[in-house]
């Protein structure tokens, strides 16, 4: 295997985990906060 393989396997998983952590940190994201909006407006 090479390195760029495994350059491009760390690269994915930490994006993955960035966009995983973003999207729960920053729950306001339009589009999915509608619902948590709604809650937090009441």
């Amino acid at each position: 295997f090479g390195e760029h393989l495994s350059l491009l396997q760390i690269v994915g998983m930490a994006i993955a985990t960035l966009g995983v952590g973003l999207a729960t940190a920053r729950p306001a994201s339009p589009g999915r906060s509608q619902p948590m909006r709604a809650r937090a407006s009441r």
